[in-house]
């Protein structure tokens, strides 16, 4: 089979699949396919990976829960990869199968429909440009196979894992509550036309949802692209990040900023070095590192938080800068914001002694509940309002138990351009110190 300008391929073998596959390789669909130009076009997401089935592997396209390549058992997936800051990352998440949450309920791991369908997958990278047409877009030479079935994988063990989890939540009528946070590598991400049409059903829920899908994140997928492997905490299949997290630190717990230097051998730098801080927690966690790649694989956020000798914290949480230009065009779904509060967080608490030293007091990781999720949100809208309105006078901590916005800027001259064409000063979202205090006493 195949309609490649090449030979063919056997459907039934992997690794003839996979041979064939390697001929895109620094080509275009428009190159390597017989199939005439005028008939490589496609719109909407997926568009690449359906001209490629057709068009280049000769298949027929389906929407059952079977892989691609029945006989060889895999599936065909596309992903485009993009350059932020030099570095080439998955643009976006893997979509892989839509989420039946009354099927889902019911489900075991390898029988359930994501795995009968994705079990085995062949991932095709390209390089995007959105100046080119699909059929133009070049194939990179990074492909990938990823296997959701290898009983041996540590990987594997948290995506069985992962789809646990938002099982468990589906079964606790909170379909409607998932998030990126719920989970390590597999994400139960919304799907289909949003803006509250399309809603669905759930079991023991009166609550509708927002249709959803499995997805591989995109930091899971970046962190194959560059070989990352082996992991620093997770050895065994049978471990979870939460525990050996918690093996790793406990050795570490109430000693002091410069005898955990110390023990790490990271350079001393003074106690008032946040960054030295976090030097040393990336170390105790790779055992001697400066990287931890399950936290890359899952996009945790590490945060580390110095609290005071009374226990107050010093300071609040901030994010980024947002820019004017685009908090007016996004909607609340695709908003920066809400994909970093979504995040899961790994805090790290540093508490001052009364000699003026620091100690490691406590670790855990965290990620937003629903509920404060949906009053962030409020105070994210109220904002881009105000923006419309060339009001760029922002919520305050009073306004909001969750978040507020207030500057955040190199210095007087640090400005944004606003949609009334005038020059402000730049903004971000915060954490409140007070709601941040909440959860490091309450919940960490």
């Amino acid at each position: 089979m195949g309609s490649s300008k090449g030979h063919g391929y056997d459907e039934s073998s992997v690794e003839s699949i996979v041979s064939f596959a390697r001929q895109l390789v620094g080509k275009s669909l428009a190159d390597a396919s017989n199939v005439e130009r005028s008939r490589l076009s496609a719109k909407g997401k997926g568009g690449l990976g359906v001209l490629v089935e057709w068009a280049y592997f000769d298949l027929k396209v389906s929407n059952k829960p079977e892989p691609d390549f029945q006989k060889a058992g895999l599936e065909l997936k596309t992903t485009g990869l993009s350059y932020k800051n030099g570095r080439l990352e998955a643009k976006e998440r893997l979509k892989l199968t839509a989420i039946d949450y009354f099927e889902l309920a019911t489900e075991t791991w390898l029988q359930s429909r994501v795995v009968r369908k994705c079990g085995k997958m062949l991932l095709l990278t390209y390089l995007y440009d959105e100046t080119l047409e699909l059929a133009d877009l070049k194939f990179h030479n990074l492909q990938l196979q990823i296997d959701l079935t290898d009983p041996q994988s540590v990987d594997t063990a948290q995506f069985k894992r992962d789809f646990e989890r938002i099982q468990q939540l589906v079964l606790e009528g909170k379909a409607h509550e998932l998030s990126s946070g719920d989970t390590l590598y597999l994400e139960a991400i919304t799907s289909g036309a949003g803006k509250g049409r399309g809603l669905k059903k759930q079991p023991h829920s009166s609550v509708l949802s927002k249709p959803r899908s499995f997805a591989i994140k995109s930091s899971y997928l970046t962190a194959l692209l560059h070989g990352e492997k082996d992991n620093a905490l997770l050895r065994s299949a049978d471990a979870t990040l939460e525990s050996a997290t918690s093996r790793a630190f406990t050795p570490f717990l109430g000693l002091t900023v410069n005898e955990i230097a110390r023990r790490t051998g990271v350079d001393s730098s003074p106690d008032s070095n946040k960054g030295h801080h976090r030097a040393l927690v990336l170390s105790i966690l790779s055992n001697g590192g400066s990287s931890v790649p399950e936290l890359q694989k899952a996009d945790i956020e590490l945060k580390t938080i110095r609290a005071r000798a009374s226990g107050s914290l010093r300071e609040a949480m901030s994010f980024p800068s947002f820019k004017y230009l685009d908090i007016v065009e996004e909607s609340w779904e695709d908003s920066e914001f809400r994909r970093r509060i979504e995040r899961r967080f790994l805090f790290t608490i540093f508490k001052e002694k009364s000699d003026g030293s620091e100690v490691l007091e406590k670790v855990g990781y965290w990620n937003m509940p629903y509920a404060d999720r949906e009053l962030a949100r409020a105070v994210w809208e109220e904002t881009r309002m105000r923006v419309i309105a060339g009001n760029y006078d922002f919520p305050k901590s009073s306004e909001s138990e969750v978040s507020h916005v207030r500057p955040k800027a190199r210095n007087a001259k640090d400005l944004q351009r606003t949609p009334q064409g005038t020059w402000e000063k730049k903004y971000a979202f915060w954490l409140n110190r007070s709601y941040l205090q909440k959860v490091v006493d309450e919940i960490l």
